[in-house]
C-alpha cells in the first residue's frame, strides 16, 4: 500500500488551505495517520481509485481533521473501485466540519468505524451508489452526528449500521435508502443507536427503518417511514430493545414488527401509520409499553396491535 500523505510516530501535516490529493491502484490510500501522526485539511479534494483503496485510513493512534474553510466549505473524500472506502478508520480519531464521504463500487463503504476508534461528523453528506456498500459503520466504535445527510442508492446498502457493541449517536440526521434490504439503520450485536430530530425514510422491498438484531434504539421526536409494502417502520428480532419517544411512524408494512423472543418496546407519544398491515404486530413472547399516542390502519385486516 502506498500513501500521498502519511503523518506517523508524532508528525503532523496541515494543508493550509484546501488540498487536491489523488491516488491510484488496489489497497492503496490517499492520506493515513498512526501512531500518534496528525493531518489536517481544509477544503478541497481527496480521490482514490482501485479495488479496496481507502481515500482516509487512520490507525491505532492517529488523527485526521477535516475541517470547513472560511467559507463553509468542507472536503470531499470520493473512492472508486469494488470495496473501496471513503474513511477507514481502526482505533484512532477522526473529526469532520462539512466533509462529504462518496464512494461507487460493490461493497464498498463510506465511513468504517472499527475498535476504539471516535468519529464526530457535523455537517455534510456521505453517500454510496454501489450494492452491498453501508454509508456509516460503527464496530465496537462511536460514531457522532450532526446536522448530516447520509444516502445509500442500491441493494443491501444501510444507512447505519451499528454492531457488536459500536455507538452511533445523531442529531438532526436525514437517512434515506432507495433500494431493496437496505435498511435505514441496523443495530445488532449489543451495538446501540440514538437518534433525535431525525429522519429515516427508506423506499425498497425488505427495507426497514430500522431493523434491530440483538441492538438497542432510542430515538426522539423524530420520523420513520418505509414505503414498500414489504417493509416495516421498526423491526426486532429477539432480545432488542427500543425506546421511542414522541416520533412518528409510517409504514407499508407493520409499523412495529416484535417478531423475536425477549424484547421490549416502550412507546411515548408515538404516532404509528400501517398503509397495509397491522400498527404493531407481536408474535413472540416480547414486552410492549405505550404511553399515549394513536395507531393508524388502513389495509384489508389490518389491526391496530395483534
Amino acid at each position: 500500500a502506498g500513501y500521498v500523505f502519511h503523518a506517523l510516530n508524532g508528525g503532523s501535516i496541515g494543508s493550509g488551505g484546501p488540498v487536491s490529493l489523488t491516488a491510484s491502484g488496489a489497497n492503496t490510500a490517499a492520506a493515513r495517520a498512526e501512531s500518534a501522526g496528525t493531518l489536517i485539511f481544509a477544503a478541497g479534494d481527496i480521490t482514490t481509485s482501485g479495488a479496496s483503496a481507502v481515500g482516509l485510513s487512520v490507525a491505532t493512534g492517529g488523527r485526521i481533521e477535516l475541517q470547513a474553510d472560511a467559507g463553509g466549505q468542507g472536503t470531499r473524500v470520493a473512492t472508486s473501485g469494488r470495496g473501496s472506502t471513503a474513511a477507514q478508520v481502526d482505533s484512532g480519531t477522526l473529526v469532520m466540519g462539512n466533509a462529504t464521504l462518496e464512494t461507487t463500487g460493490s461493497g464498498s463503504h463510506g465511513l468504517v468505524a472499527t475498535g476504539t476508534a471516535q468519529v464526530e461528523m457535523v455537517g455534510g453528506r456521505i453517500q454510496t451508489s454501489g450494492d452491498r456498500s453501508h454509508a456509516v459503520m460503527a464496530d465496537n466504535a462511536v460514531v457522532t452526528l450532526r446536522d448530516a445527510r447520509i444516502q445509500t442508492g442500491a441493494s443491501y446498502s444501510d444507512g447505519l449500521y451499528a454492531l457488536n457493541g459500536g455507538r452511533i449517536e445523531g442529531d438532526n440526521v436525514q437517512v434515506s435508502t432507495a433500494a431493496d434490504g437496505s435498511a435505514g439503520a441496523r443495530v445488532a450485536g449489543g451495538a446501540t443507536l440514538s437518534l433525535i430530530n431525525s429522519d429515516l425514510h427508506v423506499a425498497g422491498e425488505y427495507a426497514m427503518g430500522v431493523e434491530l438484531s440483538g441492538g438497542t434504539l432510542r430515538i426522539e421526536n423524530s420520523a420513520l417511514r418505509s414505503d414498500h409494502e414489504r417493509g416495516d417502520g421498526v423491526y426486532l428480532r429477539a432480545n432488542s430493545r427500543a425506546d421511542i419517544i414522541g416520533t412518528t411512524i409510517t409504514a407499508g408494512g407493520y409499523g412495529i414488527n416484535i417478531n423475536g423472543d425477549g424484547s421490549d418496546v416502550r412507546l411515548s407519544d408515538v404516532e404509528i401509520t400501517a398503509n397495509r398491515r397491522n400498527g404493531i404486530w407481536m408474535p413472540r413472547a416480547s414486552a410492549l409499553t405505550m404511553l399515549r399516542g394513536s395507531i393508524t390502519t388502513s389495509g384489508d385486516g389490518g389491526v391496530g396491535i395483534d
